[in-house]
Parts: structure tokens; sequence; C-alpha cells
């Protein structure tokens, strides 16, 4: 029988992941929590592995399992899929709030998402294809270094335990890294998730000293094209309140489309949105 990625999850090392299925009549919406205690308050979040807490189903939702299954949270902040009807969800004492993500559409041929892109990034790509070659889900530790050196460079939070477990075979088949090397060394990497047909981007790392040679753009060119090949109908960039951030986004084709957060209605929630970010 195939594990649960919340069995995974915890057979790693990792806690606190649960997977809940919401049904009522004919609608079916899958939640997924992250259960975590801080000082000593119980809090529900998005697993940074499942880029959404909710997932579409259809017709009516079941909100007295959503509140069941938050009975226990002091706190609880989750993401909502583009796609999920977030008013739905809207429970008393809670706020929705309206953010933004970039997404691709992978219903077209590879040449039609090339010609979908900016002009400078096409010609990124193709400078780095005469110099550079790629690979999958190998080179770790050099992939690992990678990400944790970019993290520091750009000043992101970076949750080294969590990466490690992302990285591990255990999660083979839920993950799929790029790993872009010129001249048998590592520059450039792109991780994504896949659930439900969704490709989700979540990590990425490139080397600064190593000239302009496209690697990064490539990378992540690379990992569209995986995500395709692997049957994604829609890649998510993840979204990000940095507009240069949004730019690059834009630059491969994709759009900006809103998203929902159903956060506790408390001000004591926002000082502990650093646990969140610590986690993601």
């Amino acid at each position: 029988m195939e594990q649960s990625i919340s069995e995974i999850w915890t057979a790693t090392g990792l806690k606190g992941l649960e997977q809940h299925q919401i049904t009522e009549a004919h609608s079916s919406f899958e939640l997924t929590l992250n259960r975590y205690r801080k000082l000593g308050v119980q809090i529900c979040g998005t697993p940074p592995l499942q880029g959404y807490a909710i997932w579409p189903g259809s017709g009516a939702t079941a909100v007295n399992d959503l509140r069941t299954c938050l009975d226990s949270c002091k706190y609880f902040d989750l993401d909502i899929h583009p796609d999920v009807d977030a008013e739905k969800f809207h429970l008393p004492k809670s706020d929705l709030i309206e953010r933004q993500t970039h997404l691709l559409s992978l219903n077209l041929t590879s040449d039609e998402l090339f010609k979908a892109m900016s002009t400078n990034r096409r010609r990124n790509i193709k400078k780095a294809e005469k110099m550079l070659e790629i690979s999958w889900d190998d080179h770790r530790d050099e992939v690992f270094a990678l990400f944790e050196e970019t993290a520091k460079e750009r000043d992101f939070l970076f949750s080294a335990s969590y990466v490690e477990h992302l990285l591990s075979p255990a999660f083979d088949g839920f993950r799929h890294w790029s790993v872009v090397k010129q001249d048998g060394v590592v520059v450039a990497s792109n991780l994504f998730t896949l659930k439900h047909g969704w490709a989700y981007y979540l990590l990425g790392g490139v080397r600064r000293d190593i000239g302009v040679t496209g690697a990064g753009p490539y990378s992540l060119w690379k990992c569209i094209l995986h995500a395709k090949e692997l049957g994604s109908s829609t890649f998510d960039f993840c979204g990000s309140a940095i507009p240069s951030i949004a730019e690059y986004f834009k630059s491969f084709g994709a759009y900006p489309k809103a998203y929902y957060q159903l956060k506790t209605s408390n001000k004591v929630l926002s000082t502990m949105k650093a646990i969140k970010d610590r986690i993601t």
C-alpha cells in the first residue's frame, strides 16, 4: 500500500502533518495541516510540502468538518488553493486575506511555452544550453549547500532541517529538483513538488561567482518542462510580494492569480508569523 505524505513525513522524523478528507454530498475537499506547538500554543499552518492547505473538489463544502479539524488549534494560518471558493471556508473569528501567486498553464506545447517567455529570458536559456548540462534529483549535498547559500545571500529564511528532509529519498516522487552543472560543478538548482496535477515551485539556488551564464533561468525552464512531462497541467511559481521576483516569474509567461489565506482574527497571530516563516 502506498504511503501517504503524512506517513512519510512522520517516518523521516518530522511531526505534526495531518491529512483530512472533507466531504459533503457530492463534494470532496482535501485539507492538509501542519499542527505544531510553540510557546505552549497549538497552531495549524500550511505544510510547505503541499503548497496549499485546502485543495479543490466540487460543490458545497462541509465547514463543520473544517471547524472540527481546527478545533484544538488556538491559531491557524491556512493557504487556500486558487481554484477553491475561499468564502465557503470563512469561519467565525477568522479573516480571509487576499494574496497573489503566479501561474503558468502547461496545456501548451514546449515550443508555445518557450515563445510565451520574454525575449531576454529566451536569450538567457539559449545561451545556457550551449555551456551547461542538467540532471535530476542527485548531488543532494551540493544542492543543499546551494539552497542554503542563496538564502543567506538574499536574506531569506531557511530551515535546514526541513530542506534536509525534503531532499531525502523518502520524498522521491513527491518532489523533483534540477541540477545544472558547468564543467562538472553544480551552479544552479530549482525544486518543485507535485500534487493533483499541480507543480508547486518551492526552492531555488544559483551561484553568483560564475558570471552571466543564464544558469538560473535555464534551471527553472527545465523544471517547467519536467513538470509538464510528469503530467502537470499548471506550474505554480508561488506568490511573492517582492516586485523584482514577481517580474521574474512573469518573464516565463506566468500570469498573476489571487488566492486566499484563512487566518485567525487575533493580533497575537501576527506576532507569531516568524514561526510559520521558520518552517516555510
